[in-house]
């Protein structure tokens, strides 16, 4: 074994053989002859042969000094220690086996190591690069790559002066060994299940005034993003000590001792701690975060740990981060959601225009009692109609509440908080900057020197010799439509909104089209003939894949009820519903072919069911420019859940309900959506009207119907360009499969579906249909049917009643009053995280119209009890039945087409607020 060494690489392991292979590989294609790099491997416990394949691996390269250690198992702490203990190496760094080494890794860093510029570096930084476990595909696309410029020059910076300059992970970092041991320096298991490097690495850094960084662009360490997402960093977040352990022994354990030797912790330590802090807000604001599934006692102590932690941080660094993209309102939540005193700003922003409506969104955030609001329209107080306070909600505490105030434009505004006005800027809030930016004052430096360029005038579109005036116009009358009112136009809503626009095209021929088809899609667009074709068009879509639903409903009402609207209904022209439509007179777009871009660029109401982005932003607006058209959701269902995580950053202008406590769930105040009465419409949806008409005159048998919706683990990833997404193994194993068949092959359903003489039927959601092609383990009885094949509004026209778990569909039940059971076995992980939604507390019990049951015994005596009724719903969810719905009249799809045209027509003042006279009674 070597004596010295200039690195040790200190390799943990724990079960990670199926990963070892590829980072051996990467092992032996590095130049080991001068012996001066060691290789420590440390089996912490595996229960798998990684131990062999390392062992092998070894022998295999006698000229390289490796070890294997072998302990039981500890933790990737301990492990890490294991080897801190006998590490031999000048310098120290500790690479995860299931990453890879660049090519020339170690040649390279020892480069830098041995050279003069080493001298006095506390730390040494690897780039990192994403390698992505799928694909293979390498990309540059880590939080923390501004770190290192394009050059391949190493670049040396001091932490004091530079505290934007952080690190974290140990996998990519050398520490000076001797540094560590005079320290007393090692990873502290009790930092579970991550963040002991970042840990470790502050108080490593702090134990000198002012430490100097190396940064390595040439050096690439291969960070892997395992496909089955099972890697530490990627099922952290299901771990409590994620939340609780992080905090106290990491964050809070190095700001007590850093305060305490420094006299204040160092801005680069409080970066570190804010950089990883807001992952963890950015994770609970996903759909399908797993800080859902915490108990009430783990978030209470991360408030608790957080609040502690707070003092500690300087309220201009959290108000000025900007490290990694940070919302504005993640930053006010943790400078303002920890304290005592009531929180009022300084100024309101008037955040959106919503120039053909002639109105316009105030918002602020406040914390404490809500302030006494005094709002002025040309010196008068008014009371706006649309308006209310949502709450901002973190690990189930609400930190912060959140003003939204719908105002008119067209006169003077004022607003007055707790008795003293407060300006009102335009625009959504900048993040505040407390030191100038020398790249950007470099470019404007450079802009404003050097001479204006001379127009060229535009390039003859190709092909098409002398048509290039009349293409000019074509797009001149396109960009007209465009104008804001801000251009005296008054016929596109403004948005005031400076966040970078979304990478990546959605629509099939836009991921990899050149800028030449894109100009030829632009031009095609503008032409007279493409205008006089889909000027104005109202585009209806259910999914991409499918119709039946609220948009195919809402076209059929608009062909032949208002034949004025030019509209046109988007679908694969594979999809099974295309032959159907196509015979039913449908004008049909091949949804993602390059004749749907350029009905999208003329389009001026976009409809859907469903909010996917593919749907509602099916256009990159890089490439494209702003959407002319708007968006409204007409949604599958009656929204039962809490899907304002999913749903807050969807374009919606109108927002389709049909139930009375959902509309009210959605506008009220208190409550996470941000969405005011001015979007949100209770209408009724479309399909309700076929669904009343259907049932009055069907003569079918009545069934026993089964329909359960979908979980989001049953399936991969979603895809970019639509709504199919691909199949996992062993779905036929899974418990959603398991206790469903244990429930329709059961012998006393069949039995109580034949004394009723009703057929069992069921119908899986169309997420998870390809389960259910081909041969199902079901018999013969059980009658299942597909959404692509059947018109799953007989299905629910015919219902005696109706099994469910979570689905909307139980709202199509009882709109018809029908029965409705909830089979629900799985309520922790569904609503938990692992799907889209929360149970918000809100919604399921206005809108539960039926028992929630645990086991099929139970759903079975259920079932039994319901036929002993003659298949009539008790009373107690006959009244729920009967509140919910205030529109049973046919009139739905009028109401729509209402809603969605008055979406751009002017409001009147009287649409917008109300007088307050001098008395204070609102008039």
């Amino acid at each position: 074994m070597v004596e010295r060494a200039d690195v040790s690489l200190i390799i943990p392991c724990y079960n990670v053989a199926d990963y070892l292979p590829e980072f051996l590989k990467s092992l032996s294609e590095q130049d080991f002859r001068d012996r001066a790099t060691e290789l420590i491997f440390v089996d912490d416990g595996s229960t798998d042969d990684g131990s062999v394949l390392i062992r092998d691996w070894i022998d295999d390269h006698s000229d390289v000094p490796a070890r294997l250690l072998r302990q039981p198992n500890g933790g990737l702490a301990a492990a890490r220690n294991a080897g801190l203990a006998v590490a031999r190496g000048s310098w120290v760094t500790f690479p995860d086996p299931d990453d890879v080494l660049g090519e020339d890794y170690l040649t390279r860093l020892l480069g830098f190591l041995r050279s003069a510029a080493a001298d006095g570096v506390a730390l040494v930084c690897a780039r990192v690069v994403i390698l992505d476990d799928a694909t293979g595909e390498l990309t540059d696309t880590h939080p923390l790559r501004y770190r290192f410029g394009d050059g391949p020059e190493p670049e040396l910076v001091s932490a004091r002066e530079r505290p934007d300059r952080i690190h974290l992970q140990a996998a990519s970092a050398c520490y000076r060994l001797d540094r560590l041991r005079s320290a007393g320096l090692e990873f502290d298991g009790r930092v579970q299940p991550n963040y002991e490097d970042g840990q470790l690495t502050a108080r490593y850094l702090w134990t000198e005034t002012d430490p100097v960084i190396a940064f390595l662009p040439g050096v690439e360490y291969r960070y892997r993003r395992r496909a089955d997402g099972s890697s530490l960093v990627q099922t952290s977040w299901r771990q409590t000590g994620r939340y609780t352990d992080v905090i106290e022994y990491g964050y809070l354990t190095v700001a007590r001792e850093l305060a305490a030797r420094h006299g204040a912790v160092p801005r680069w330590a409080q970066l570190q701690v804010l950089y990883d802090l807001f992952f963890t807000f950015r994770e609970d604001e996903r759909p399908h975060a797993a800080s859902g599934r915490l108990d009430a006692a783990t978030t209470e102590r991360f408030h608790t740990l957080v609040g502690r932690l707070r003092p500690y941080l300087d309220d201009w660094l959290i108000d000025g981060y900007d490290l990694t993209w940070t919302s504005d309102r993640m930053r006010q939540a943790l400078l303002h959601g920890y304290r005592a005193e009531p929180y009022r700003p300084d100024e309101v922003r008037l955040h959106r225009l919503d120039a053909e409506r002639r109105m316009g969104l105030i918002r602020y955030y406040f914390t404490g009692p809500e302030p006494a609001e005094e709002l002025r329209y040309d010196g008068r107080p008014i009371e706006p109609r649309h308006a209310k306070t949502r709450a901002v909600r973190y690990l189930d505490r609400t930190l912060l509440r959140e003003r939204l105030i719908w105002v008119p434009l067209l006169g003077e505004l004022e607003l007055g908080l707790d008795g003293r006005p407060r300006p009102i800027r335009l625009g959504p809030p900048d993040r505040n900057r407390y030191a100038t930016d020398p790249d950007l004052l470099r470019k404007r430096i450079a802009k404003a020197t050097q001479p204006a360029p001379i127009a060229a005038p535009p390039p003859e579109p190709e092909g098409r010799p002398g048509e290039a005036i009349k293409h000019a116009k074509a797009l001149a009358r396109l960009a007209l439509r465009s104008l804001s009112l801000s251009k005296g136009k008054p016929e596109r809503s403004l948005s005031l909104s400076k966040g970078k626009a979304r990478t990546g095209l959605v629509l099939r021929q836009a991921q990899d089209t050149d800028i030449d088809t894109v100009g030829e899609l632009k031009w095609r667009a503008a032409s007279e003939e493409a205008v006089a074709t889909y000027g104005e068009c109202w585009l209806f879509v259910d999914r991409d894949v499918q119709a039946q639903d609220n948009a195919e409903h809402l076209y059929r009402y608009v062909r032949h009820e208002r034949p004025e609207i030019n509209a046109w209904f988007v679908l694969r022209a594979d999809s099974p519903d295309w032959a159907r439509l196509q015979a039913d007179g449908f004008r049909l777009i091949d949804f993602g072919s390059d004749e749907h871009t350029v009905a999208l660029l003329n389009c001026r109401h976009l409809l859907s069911s469903q909010a996917d982005h593919y749907i509602s932003r099916p256009l990159d607006t890089a490439v494209y420019g702003k959407p002319r058209w708007r968006f409204t959701f007409l949604q599958h269902g009656v929204m039962q859940d809490d899907l304002s995580r999913w749903l807050n950053s969807k374009p919606i202008q109108t927002f389709v309900t049909s139930a009375r406590p959902e509309f009210a769930a959605i506008t009220g105040d208190g409550t996470a959506w941000n969405f005011t009465t001015k979007e949100v419409r209770l209408t009724g949806m479309p399909r309700h009207d076929a669904l009343l008409a259907k049932a009055a005159r069907s003569t079918d048998r009545p069934a026993l119907v089964i329909m359960p919706t979908w979980r989001r683990w049953l399936l991969g990833p979603d895809t970019e360009d639509g709504n199919d997404r691909p199949s996992v193994p062993g779905f036929w194993d899974s418990e959603y499969a398991r206790r469903w068949t244990e429930l329709v092959t059961d012998p006393g359903l069949a039995e109580t579906a034949r004394a009723a003489g009703a057929p069992l039927v069921f119908v899986p959601h169309p997420n998870l249909r390809r389960y259910f092609t081909g041969v199902v383990p079901w018999p013969d009885r059980v009658q299942v049917y597909d959404y692509a094949g059947h018109d799953l509004q007989d299905v629910i026209a015919r219902a005696a009643l109706l099994i469910t778990d979570y689905s909307s569909i139980s709202a199509e039940a009882a709109y018809l009053e029908r029965p409705v059971l909830y089979y629900q076995f799985d309520r922790e992980a569904f609503y938990g995280g692992e799907h889209l939604g929360r149970s918000g507390g809100q919604l399921p019990e206005a809108l539960r119209f039926g028992p929630v049951l645990d086991t099929a015994a139970d759903v079975l005596a259920a079932v039994r009890a319901t036929a002993a009724r003659g298949f009539a719903a008790e009373p107690e969810y006959l009244d729920r039945m009967r509140a919910a719905f205030p529109h049973r009249d046919g009139g739905c799809c009028e109401r729509v087409i209402e809603a969605v045209r008055a979406s751009r027509r002017p409001a009147a003042d009287d649409e917008i607020f109300r007088p307050v006279p001098a008395g204070g009674e609102v008039a």
